[in-house]
């Protein structure tokens, strides 16, 4: 057991970035394929840290796990023998600094969650171009303050030199470089131009989103922090359907078109950022829920489902799957069926 524990904590990115090319994606990194799984066109695997350690998972094939399942499938071996290998030829105490070590990233998370606290508590709760912007998307005003109520919405100043102000003046130019919002050659942070913010649960991440169309090339959002749970909508505390949409503003959308007494929405970050670990706290708090995946119509949302069903079938779980009857995703569903 003592082999295993010290080989978890060396550096699987230094395995990792000799067999792929990896993009950095937000305090993880990604690729589009695994050791099990070919190349493809989309991001496929995704490594973060959790709990101390660095993990993988492939959305493709649904394999993950630690640097020794890893390090066993790039070299063919049994793990044990990749623990020896990983605890003989590196010092496992030490993760390389440049890859950003667990303990680091830990770290980094208490200063964005300070920061993050600070938005929420001073960010402001009634501004009218953010409402608009949303009831644009069809969300209604009565639904922007329940999510307002519940923690999960607040707003920077809409006119980005008064946001400026706002988040000097909240927040300081020494947090807003600690928590990565303010670059060392920007001289403005780019969430000042994104006047929505979402909160995650538990205050560990947020998005910062436009209330605009974005222009061509421009991200329509940012996001910062490290997720440990995906957003959460419940109508009720007995909860007997879990539906699986992909963004905060489906899930928003979700809750427009109709919550029922006893349904819940889980608004992943993305096709390629869930965790299984979701799932399972999902049936653990609702055990007797059934599961339906309604993500996107795309061939991204496709693969989604097709893995996250995987998943949720290996858990004996009851799953079902839905899509919108027009639209790409249930925000084009809703703006479409309220303009016919």
């Amino acid at each position: 057991m003592r082999l295993f524990e010290m080989a978890k904590t060396c550096d699987l990115l230094k395995i990792a970035e000799k067999h792929f090319h990896l993009r950095k994606r937000g305090n993880g990194y990604a690729a589009n394929h695994c050791p099990h799984c070919p190349p493809g066109k989309n991001d496929a695997m995704s490594i973060y840290p959790s709990d101390g350690i660095w993990r993988w998972h492939c959305f493709r094939c649904a394999r993950g796990g630690t640097v020794i399942d890893f390090a066993a499938a790039i070299w063919g071996t049994s793990e044990r023998e990749a623990a020896m290998r990983l605890v003989k030829s590196t010092d496992p105490g030490k993760a390389d600094p440049s890859h950003g070590a667990p303990k680091k990233v830990k770290a980094s998370q208490d200063v964005m969650k300070n920061a993050i606290t600070q938005l929420l508590n001073n960010g402001h709760t009634n501004l009218k171009e953010c409402f608009e912007y949303l009831e644009q998307r069809g969300i209604s005003k009565k639904t922007a303050n329940e999510a307002i109520r519940r923690g999960m919405l607040r707003f920077l100043p809409a006119n980005p030199f008064q946001a400026n102000k706002f988040l000097l003046k909240n927040l300081g130019i020494k947090t807003l470089r600690e928590a990565g919002f303010l670059k060392p050659e920007a001289r403005w942070p780019g969430i000042a131009f994104r006047p929505l913010v979402f909160f995650f649960p538990g205050y560990t991440a947020a998005e910062f989103r436009l209330a605009r169309q974005p222009k061509e090339g421009e991200p329509k959002a940012i996001r910062y922090g490290y997720i440990e749970r995906p957003w959460w909508w419940s109508a009720g505390d007995s909860i007997s359907t879990i539906y699986i949409v992909e963004g905060v503003i489906d899930l928003l959308s979700m809750v427009e078109i109709g919550l029922e007494e006893g349904e819940a929405v889980m608004g992943i970050p993305g096709v390629t950022s869930w965790k299984q670990e979701w799932f399972s706290a999902a049936k653990s708090a609702h055990p007797d829920a059934r599961f339906v995946i309604a993500l996107d119509a795309d061939n991204a949302g496709r693969q989604a489902t097709h893995s996250i069903r995987q998943f949720l079938e290996s858990m004996e779980v009851a799953v079902s799957e839905k899509t919108p009857e027009c639209g790409t995703d249930w925000n084009d569903f809703l703006v479409l069926s309220r303009a016919a």
